[in-house]
Parts: structure tokens; sequence; C-alpha cells
């Protein structure tokens, strides 16, 4: 082989690696690829909450909340979406969820939902103790 032969071709082969094996490949419903990647994130120990819909994204409090207990909030639209991305995002969400539920506590996201006003409740009750 040639020298631009063999050039040619470990680009192809990089090119290849680089485009096509990161990317997740789903030819299935949405709803099938959307549980199938909530089930893969899940299997990596990713615990990832897409959001979308107005109002977007939580309170920093919450997300930080979240975050302690391993979660990640993503922000993946606004209310601009088809029928097969709201297919995917609730079926990914819903395979999500219950996992949340299963190895967290069913009520984690009203706890934290909630966690920045107890605390605030908290701080200003003991304010007046000193």
């Amino acid at each position: 082989m040639k020298k631009w032969q063999v050039a040619v071709l470990v680009f192809l082969v990089l090119a290849t690696t680089i485009l096509f094996i990161p990317r997740k490949f789903c030819t299935a419903e949405p709803s099938v690829c959307g549980a199938r990647d909530a089930r893969e994130d899940l299997a990596h120990g990713r615990y990832i909450l897409p959001d979308y819909g107005f109002p977007f994204g939580v309170r920093p409090e919450t997300d930080q909340c979240l975050r302690q207990h391993g979660l990640e909030v993503r922000i993946v639209g606004l209310d601009i979406m088809n029928n097969s991305e709201r297919s995917y995002y609730q079926s990914y969400i819903s395979v999500m969820n219950a996992a949340i539920a299963q190895k967290f506590s069913p009520d984690v996201f009203e706890q934290c939902k909630n966690a920045p006003r107890r605390s605030g409740a908290a701080s200003h009750s003991n304010a007046g103790q000193n």
C-alpha cells in the first residue's frame, strides 16, 4: 500500500469512529428509544431529569438539593416540541422517575422543591431566639 492509501484508510477509520460510535442509534418508535436511553443512563449511574415547558428550569436551591441526591436537571426544550420529541421525553421521564422513586424516595422531588422554603422558615424562627 502506498502512503497516501494508508493515510486515507486511517482517516476513514478515525472519522467513522468519531462520527458514528458516540451516537445513540434507535430506529424504533420515539417512546421505545426514550425508555431505552433512560435505562442506559441508569445502567451507567446517571440520574438525569429532562425538563421542558414553561416555566423552564428549577430554582437554584431546588437544583442544588437534587444534585446532592445525585440527580441532574437538563433543560431540553420549551413548549415547542413535535409529537415525536414529546413522546421520547415522556417515555424517558417515566422510566427515570420510577427508578428515582425506587432508589431515593417517591417524594424526593417534593422534598427538594420544599427544602429551600423549610430552611428559610427555620432560619427566620431561629433569628428571634437569639
